[in-house]
């Protein structure tokens, strides 16, 4: 594994795994690498379609949701 497929599994699994251990209040994953995905927007699709780059931002902005999932 790589430092952010670490990072990913301390914070989608082993964090929510030891808050739920009987007198943890939180648990917080600090260091390793977070993954990121950069988007880049084609100006001229964007004129094309009459879509206006803050829609594409909104829409993106609306996407990154870190839910717990439980257990």
């Amino acid at each position: 594994m790589d430092e952010r497929d670490l990072y990913d599994l301390a914070l989608n699994v082993i964090e929510p795994q030891i808050e739920h251990l009987s007198g943890v209040a939180s648990a917080q994953v600090t260091g390793g690498r977070i993954r990121e995905i950069h988007v880049t927007l084609d100006r001229n699709r964007l004129d094309a379609l009459q879509l206006p780059s803050r829609q594409c931002f909104n829409a993106v902005s609306n996407s990154n949701l870190i839910i717990p999932s439980g257990i």
